[in-house]
């Protein structure tokens, strides 16, 4: 008998290996034509790694170049929670800028946190008053005022303007009543000489387009800024004895603000100091490691990225004995009743019907199959619980095979299955 021979004229039975899955790790027979390494996986697993291969190629609008330094990061720092208040963000920057290496930013944020919340407990209190009928102090050096003088000043300043704006409502109304470009010429006006009127109180002077545009940061709904924070913003920027001026200190937390735009947070630092780190953090400023740490807990945050249904970021034991799950199933069923497709698996119904389950990309569905009745059948629309949402990608799988077998004692529920 003639021997089946490869190009060079060596037996190809020989180039027949045995490797592992790097999915479920069953055993996989390939034809070694390379020597050069590759990960190997079986026919069952195929189609789902391949569809559950996705690294954004942006987070928080920041371009990714090192998707393996993502992946790390993404892992280390698992857990950590969406911030609710600034004591969250505290300790988020500080597990950030431990795990990268970097303790002396971390003593900064605990100085400034310790600061705002203990060293001063009054300001703390003024805070969270209404900016309404606070009391001021006229004509005292800011150097020999006390804090809760000078943010007295401060709030009236901003008071005064907002008092301004209200006047200015009749005429918004008439624009909005006759929308003719006379009234809205008008309104415009006397919003741009507000703009460039100053606002002092004391020895504090605002000048009205930095406090104008700090208002409107005020109303958005998910990306506003806190009043705490402008007050605060401004309280620093008149304690640095002019370092600095109210436009770049407003300037240094709207740059981050936007970034964070993009982001799953609902409450936002009330802390410059903070804003000031994060935006330096998200410009790779405290280099790349801190950079996609923070990027890594925004993945998390986001929820389209999960390490249950996404191979580079699973936990490589239990992704593989959810696969495992997955292949024991099928063996149980038979061929009869389960078959390996290129695309996915295909599974026939106690009713004899017949589902075809094709693996989908992620980034472009919100589950990570599609199935139809027959090949080319009408769509069966089985979606997941957010309650199992979190579960292994293989358990999913063994579930949605379960169903569809399952599918005379399910076509009550499922109303698509007919």
């Amino acid at each position: 008998m003639n021997q089946i021979t490869r190009c060079g004229g060596e037996n190809i039975i020989d180039a027949i290996k045995n490797e592992i899955c790097g999915s479920c790790e069953s055993t996989v027979a390939t034809l070694n034509l390379s020597e050069a390494p590759r990960e190997v996986f079986c026919r069952l697993c195929t189609p789902w790694v391949s569809c559950s291969m996705q690294i954004p190629s942006t987070v928080a609008k920041v371009d990714i170049f090192y998707p393996n330094l993502l992946i790390q990061s993404y892992k280390k720092v698992t857990g950590i929670k969406i911030p609710r208040n600034d004591h969250d963000w505290h300790e988020l920057l500080t597990k950030i800028f431990e795990l990268s290496d970097k303790p002396d930013i971390c003593s900064g944020i605990k100085e400034d946190y310790e600061y705002r919340l203990e060293v001063h407990p009054e300001l703390r209190s003024v805070f969270q008053w209404t900016w309404d009928g606070m009391e001021w102090e006229k004509n005292k050096p800011i150097q020999e005022l006390s804090d809760i003088a000078l943010v007295n000043n401060i709030v009236s300043c901003i008071n005064r303007h907002l008092s301004d704006l209200r006047k200015l409502e009749p005429i918004l109304r008439s624009c909005r009543e006759n929308n003719r470009s006379g009234y809205w010429a008008e309104y415009h006006n006397a919003c741009r000489e507000l703009r460039m009127k100053s606002y002092t109180t004391g020895p504090v002077t605002l000048p009205g387009d930095v406090v104008f545009a700090a208002i409107k940061h005020t109303k958005n709904s998910k990306e506003s800024i806190s009043k705490e924070l402008i007050v605060q913003l401004f309280y620093d920027c008149l304690k640095s004895g002019g370092s600095y001026t109210p436009q770049e200190a407003l300037n240094s937390i709207l740059i981050p603000k936007r970034l964070l735009s993009s982001v799953p947070v609902s409450v936002l630092p009330t802390s410059p100091v903070v804003f000031k780190i994060l935006s330096r953090l998200l410009y790779g400023d405290y280099g790349k490691e801190a950079q996609y740490l923070l990027l890594g807990a925004f993945m998390h945050w986001d929820g389209i990225y999960n390490s249950s249904d996404n191979f580079y970021l699973r936990d490589p034991v239990i992704w593989k004995k959810s696969f495992q799950l997955l292949r024991g199933i099928s063996k149980s069923l038979g061929r009869n009743s389960f078959m390996v497709t290129s695309e996915g698996f295909e599974v026939r119904g106690e009713k004899g019907v017949t589902y075809s389950v094709k693996a989908v990309n992620r980034e472009s569905s919100s589950v990570p199959w599609y199935v139809t009745r027959g090949e080319d059948g009408p769509h069966v629309c089985i979606e997941i619980l957010s309650q199992f949402a979190d579960m292994p990608l293989g358990d999913q799988l063994s579930s949605l095979v379960m169903s569809l077998k399952n599918d005379n004692s399910l076509k009550h529920k499922i109303e698509t299955l007919y």
